[in-house]
C-alpha cells in the first residue's frame, strides 16, 4: 500500500504555496546562520545575570546584618 498523498490545486495557489515556502526556507536558514551569535548572546545574558544575582544576595545580607 502506497504511503503518498496527491492534491490538485489551482496554479495560482501553487504560485502562492511555493512563494511562501521559498520565504520560509530563507527564514529557516537565516535563524540557522544565526543560530552560534544567539547562543553566544544567551551565554552573556546568563553569566551577567548570575553576576547581578550575586551582587543583590551580598546587598541583601549586608542590609539584614545591619
Amino acid at each position: 500500500m502506497s504511503k503518498s498523498f496527491s492534491l490538485e490545486i489551482p496554479e495560482t495557489e501553487a504560485a502562492n504555496i511555493e512563494s511562501a515556502l521559498d520565504e520560509l526556507l530563507k527564514a529557516l536558514r537565516r535563524l540557522d546562520e544565526e543560530h552560534e551569535q544567539r547562543w553566544e548572546k544567551v551565554s552573556r545574558l546568563r553569566a551577567e545575570t548570575q553576576v547581578m544575582m550575586e551582587q543583590i544576595e551580598t546587598q541583601l545580607h549586608v542590609e539584614k546584618d545591619l
